[in-house]
């Protein structure tokens, strides 16, 4: 699989002859996104969550998991999320990457990857604003 195949298509009409080109590594980078976050330790929501333990709240990653949408795709609209499955904690100050994954216009899946292991994985839906 190579990333910069270009597919071309001419086609020709009662109109006159049109062309596309498409790139696919472009058409990749349009479908998939990656950054990383880090809660500070000194972050609000840590005070009572658990004293002695304390792990990232779930509404917080779940908060830096829309804001890197917007990163990605900033005219986007979340209508919600279809389903999260939390399946290990994230600690304060932990570097953790979220990743995207457009298999469909109006759904994404998203996990969040600490040290290569996944510890969150789900689907958002998105409003056609920010279809392909």
């Amino acid at each position: 699989f190579h990333k910069t195949l270009q597919i071309s298509v001419s086609l020709k009409s009662n109109f006159g002859a049109m062309s596309l080109s498409l790139s696919l590594a472009r058409l990749m980078e349009q479908m998939t996104f990656e950054t990383s976050r880090r809660i500070p330790a000194d972050h609000p929501s840590l005070a009572g969550h658990f004293p002695g333990a304390p792990i990232v709240p779930g509404v917080v990653v779940l908060d830096e998991v829309a804001a890197a949408l917007m990163e990605w795709r900033a005219g986007s609209r979340l209508i919600g999320i279809r389903f999260v499955k939390f399946l290990a904690p994230i600690k304060p100050g932990q570097l953790f990457t979220i990743a995207f994954d457009a298999p469909e216009n109006a759904q994404i899946d998203f996990c969040c990857r600490v040290e290569g292991r996944m510890v969150v994985e789900g689907r958002l839906e998105i409003g056609c604003g920010a279809c392909i």
